[in-house]
């Protein structure tokens, strides 16, 4: 099977779980008008990395991808949380995210706002909830990382820090850039990387190790991000380029340049597979979906 097939193949596993976590209940549910934004936002889009990321570190560690399947659909809400945030024109203002209206769009900008509240509040549930693991200790710890991840030392600091520094783009640092996407993308990622083990009860020497893979693939990401604003198509990617040099946003690619910056993706791009190489075998999707990430043209 092919990374690509795999990939859709996880992507379908996760959306039927995030449509079972999304179904009313019998006697009482959501506001439909909340529930219709909450799937707008989450349901049948996106490329699921950070799934496909949870789902195969676990597989390393011979945990079957279905048993997986909730952690990764609880990350993927509150990925789509931050999305839905992101987007509101109080921070960056888009109109378009994975080819379609964005949430705030769609329907209103108070519903956008409680849609992604409600997705953060799903996201620590589905976690919390007996279904994501038997174990009582493993989703206390689950619960901590993905807070510790979303929280103000996590993606809401790194964004702060973000909208606290543009418009001087040139004049910031490289490694104050690099701890801003540490935290608003890294965090995340990070927290992705290390669920995997962390569920299949894996040593703590196997718990670094895939959060310092976490760490690099999660600077990666945003430097290819920052990337692809730039020398990408807004239709192909489904949504506005050239937004961090209008914006002034704090981009690698102010401050290094184009050139550099693909280097700097490359190095990052193989000291992330270097970490992960001596799984063997096993390993062959998680870096099939590391050069994905640092790769991607969309």
């Amino acid at each position: 099977m092919s990374f690509q097939d795999k990939l859709e193949q996880y992507s379908k596993i996760v959306n039927e779980r995030l449509n079972n976590h999304l179904m009313p209940g019998k006697h009482f549910g959501p506001p439909e008008r909340l529930s219709d934004a909450m799937r707008h936002a989450v349901i049948g889009s996106g490329k699921r990395i950070r799934p496909f990321i949870i789902m195969e570190s676990a597989k390393i560690f011979g945990v079957n991808p279905h048993r997986s399947a909730d952690v990764a659909s609880a990350v993927e809400c509150l990925h789509s949380y931050s999305l839905v945030h992101d987007d509101l024109p109080a921070m960056d203002d888009d109109d378009m995210r994975r080819g379609k209206p964005s949430c705030h769009k769609a329907f209103d900008e108070a519903t956008a706002i409680l849609a992604g509240d409600a997705l953060q509040s799903l996201a620590f549930e589905i976690l919390a909830r007996p279904g994501s693991d038997a174990d009582p200790a493993i989703r206390s710890q689950l619960v901590l990382e993905m807070a510790t991840a979303a929280g103000w030392a996590g993606m809401a600091g790194g964004q702060m820090m973000d909208i606290e520094l543009t418009n001087h783009p040139k004049k910031i640092k490289l490694a104050l850039i690099q701890r801003i996407h540490a935290m608003k993308t890294g965090a995340v990622l990070e927290f992705s990387a290390v669920a995997g083990p962390i569920i299949a009860k894996a040593a703590e020497d196997h718990i670094h190790r895939f959060r310092e893979y976490g760490k690099l693939v999660g600077l990666a990401f945003q430097a290819a991000d920052d990337l692809l604003d730039v020398t990408g198509d807004s239709e192909h990617l489904g949504k506005r380029t050239g937004k961090d040099e209008i914006s002034g946003k704090p981009s690698i690619v102010a401050r290094a340049g184009l050139e550099k910056t693909q280097k700097y993706v490359n190095d990052l791009e193989q000291a992330a597979i270097d970490l992960i190489v001596p799984y063997g075998t096993a390993a062959d999707d998680l870096i099939e979906a590391t050069r994905f990430i640092c790769r991607r043209e969309k």
